[in-house]
This record gives structure tokens, C-alpha cells and sequence, in this order.
């Protein structure tokens, strides 16, 4: 071989070394696309390299990573939990698919793809990193077996027009979130009424108090379907072994509208110690099943006679807004509503009278009668020594005495009698 071909030779073999060094990561790119399917999270990394002579994307020893991070918001890093694994990427080249079992509580996902070239960890000076890929999970619903940790509770049936009381609470040590009570009423499906609950009504649940939410039915709507949808965190065995789950679920509950009962009607004559025992009278309105499903309807109280002319009425035997107008010379009256319905009172003031009574229900007179008010008053007076009275009472029950022009007395006090009493006819 002469001097000149080796030469040739030796300055080809000395391009070929320098070419080889010249370093060219800026011709990688790498891209990601990522979806739900079921219970996992589908991801396919890809990319493009012009030049594999540096060791670009696609060439072979080099490594690619996914990443996934509920707070990462930008691919700069390898912070957060690895997931896939890292795959050696051939020298064909992508696509690199990877599946991700979820877990069950769901939630908001960060996704980037990052290669690697040195294979031994992130170097952000030789890698080529995705953009960020946001996937949103949504919970698995709870397994069989598992307990609901909220409680829930609604009124089988409703009269129409009445108030129906729903309560949430929490009974449980469980966490709870994403709370929602939604209602609809039948056949539509959709909601009519839908409510997220807020932080402070949850940690009201938390705190041991119940939430309260109200619902109204008319004729027209004769029934309304309530449901409650949470995510709760929970104790439970999970491939035989003591882990807390995180899942969905609901529960489900019908409130029937319906007619309602009548009010009863009951006119009292009444002497106890909440009397002091005064007599008075109560007009007492009430229906089997209490309030919830008791008719609405018209009720009203008529006094007359001897200077009266009261004329009491209500809209709602549940309430204590009762509208009066006039008034009974030396009695007064009082309302008060329990779990049944409400009561309308008589109590005794200073009045010796006879009046009429009348009470109706949607119009009709359900009961009939007079009211006696009686009042009597004995002043205090003095009781005498040398009398029996005096011996009898101021001796034998102990009575302070006193003297007076040198004879002795003590004083008998003052007596007030006092009643309202009814009788029908």
C-alpha cells in the first residue's frame, strides 16, 4: 500500500471519529397521549430523532419513563410516583405503550413522558420531556360488603303542602367528600333539585351535627326520589389484606305525597300544677301521625258574649301563627304547637262572665260551647285573740302574732280564686 492511501485512509477513519462525537439531542422530541379505559389509564409515548448517532430518541440503550403526579404541573422532573415502569427503547422506535391501574378513590392526574440517553435516572440536560397530559378518574364505586358511613334519613310519606325534613349526618369515623344530594320526582329522571354540600357543612358532618334540607310536594307532584352520592374513605379487605378504600357511593330514598288526615278537635278542662291550680281550657288540634301527615286546612276560634268578640284563626294546626282579632274582657289566651299540632288556651284573669264558644274546621263547626270565667278576691284580715279562730288557727298552725292596744292577732291572708272551665252543647 503506498504512503498516499494510507494517508487517505487514516484522515477517513479521523472524520468518522470526530463526526461521531459531535453531539445532536436537540433533533429528539417526545410526545404523549393518555385516556381512561375502565379501571386504568392508557398511555402512548412517541417521538421523531433525525440523527441516532448521539443516541436519540429510538436508539437503542436509551430508556423511556412515564410519570404521573395529582400536583405536577409542569414535566420538569421526576417528582411524583413512577408508574409503567422504564421500558428500553429499541432502535425501530416508539410507539411505547403503557397501562396504569388506577386506584379506586379516582382524582385528577398529571401524565408526562421523559427519555432518558444515560438511562440512570432524569438529567435535564439530556433528556427530552413530553408536555403535560391531564386525565380525570373518576371513582370506582364501592365493593360489595363494605359500609355506608353516612346516614340518611326522609319521611316515608308527606301530606301535600307539608314540609318533609331530610337529615344527613355522619355516625361514622370515616372521611368523607364530594358530597351531593340531588331530587326528582317521577317519572322524570333528572333532577329537579341538585346540591353540593360545602366545607362547612361537612365538617359540621364531622363534627357529629346533622345537615337538614326540606322538600314540598303538591298534588301534581305525588312523589319525590332523594339521593345522596359521596366518596367515602374507608377500612376493608382488599386481596386479603387490611387497606382503606377510597370509592363511591349512594344511597336512595322515596318520599310519598299524600291527602292527609283531618285534624280531631279537643276542648280541655284543665287543673294541675302548670295551672297553679287555676282552671283554664285548651283547644287542642291534632291528627294521628303528627304534623307530616296532617291535611292543611282552615281553623278557627270564635268567643262571644258578655262584652267578647275574639275571633282567632290559622292556616296550619302546626303552627303557632294564628291571627286574633278582638278580645275577651279578663281572660287571656296562648298558643303553642307540639309534635302533633298546636294548642289554643284560655287563662283565667279577672272576670266573672259566661261566654259562647264556636270552633270550625275548613268551615265546619266541630265543637260547641260555653266558657265560665270565675275570679274572687279575699282581702287579708286580722284574727282576733278570744275568738276560736284565733286558737284554731293562729295557735295551732303557728301563726306569727302581734299586739295591738294589748291584744293579741295575726293575719289571715289574702285569697285569690281564679278558673276558665268549659261545657259543650
Amino acid at each position: 500500500m503506498n504512503r498516499s492511501r494510507i494517508l487517505t485512509i487514516l484522515i477517513l477513519v479521523l472524520s468518522l471519529l470526530l463526526l461521531a462525537a459531535s453531539p445532536a439531542y436537540a433533533t429528539t422530541s417526545v410526545s404523549l397521549t393518555a385516556a381512561v379505559n375502565g379501571a386504568s389509564i392508557q398511555a402512548q409515548v412517541s417521538g421523531t430523532a433525525e440523527d441516532c448517532s448521539d443516541g436519540g430518541f429510538g436508539c437503542s440503550g436509551q430508556t423511556v419513563t412515564l410519570v404521573v403526579d395529582p400536583n405536577l404541573s409542569e414535566c420538569i422532573s421526576d417528582v411524583g410516583e413512577t408508574i409503567g415502569g422504564s421500558t428500553a427503547i429499541p432502535v425501530t422506535g416508539g410507539p411505547f405503550n403503557f397501562t396504569y391501574t388506577l386506584p379506586e378513590q379516582g382524582g385528577t392526574y398529571v401524565l408526562c413522558a421523559y427519555v432518558d440517553y444515560d438511562a440512570d435516572g432524569l438529567d435535564l440536560y439530556a433528556t427530552e420531556v413530553s408536555a403535560p397530559v391531564t386525565v380525570t378518574v373518576p371513582a370506582q364505586p364501592c365493593v360489595s360488603g363494605t359500609g355506608q358511613s353516612l346516614a340518611f334519613s326522609a319521611p316515608v310519606v308527606i301530606a301535600y303542602g307539608r314540609r318533609a325534613v331530610i337529615y344527613v349526618h355522619d355516625p361514622s369515623d370515616d372521611v368523607v367528600s364530594n358530597i351531593t344530594l340531588t331530587g326528582s320526582t317521577p317519572p322524570s329522571p333528572s333532577p329537579s333539585y341538585s346540591h353540593q354540600f360545602t366545607s362547612d357543612e361537612i365538617s359540621s358532618l364531622e363534627g357529629g351535627d346533622a345537615v337538614a334540607f326540606s322538600a314540598t310536594l303538591s298534588r301534581r307532584k305525588t312523589a319525590a326520589v332523594v339521593s345522596l352520592a359521596y366518596t367515602e374513605s374507608i377500612g376493608a379487605q382488599v386481596n386479603g389484606a387490611d387497606e382503606t378504600e377510597v370509592c363511591t357511593t349512594s344511597q336512595t330514598t322515596e318520599v310519598r305525597g299524600i291527602a292527609g288526615a283531618l285534624p280531631s278537635v279537643k276542648v280541655k278542662n284543665l287543673s294541675n300544677a302548670l295551672t297553679s291550680g287555676n282552671p283554664s281550657v285548651s283547644v287542642a288540634f291534632s291528627a294521628a301521625g303528627g304534623c307530616a301527615r296532617t291535611r292543611k286546612v282552615r281553623e278557627s276560634i270564635t268567643v262571644t258574649g258578655s262584652g267578647a268578640n275574639l275571633r282567632a284563626s290559622t292556616t296550619d294546626e302546626c303552627s303557632q301563627r294564628w291571627t286574633r282579632r278582638g278580645h275577651i274582657p279578663g281572660v287571656s289566651t296562648t298558643t303553642k304547637r307540639n309534635s302533633s299540632g298546636s294548642v289554643f288556651s284560655f287563662k283565667p284573669g279577672k272576670a266573672n262572665a259566661k261566654y259562647r264558644l264556636v270552633v270550625r274546621v275548613n268551615g265546619r263547626i266541630v265543637k260547641r260551647g260555653h266558657l265560665t270565667a270565675v275570679y274572687n278576691h279575699q282581702p287579708a284580715n286580722r284574727v282576733w285573740e278570744g275568738t276560736d279562730e284565733f286558737v284554731n288557727y293562729c295557735i295551732n298552725d303557728s301563726r306569727p302574732t302581734y299586739s295591738l292596744d294589748l291584744r293579741l292577732y295575726c293575719w289571715n291572708p289574702a285569697i285569690t280564686t281564679k278558673g276558665v272551665t268549659f261545657a259543650s252543647s
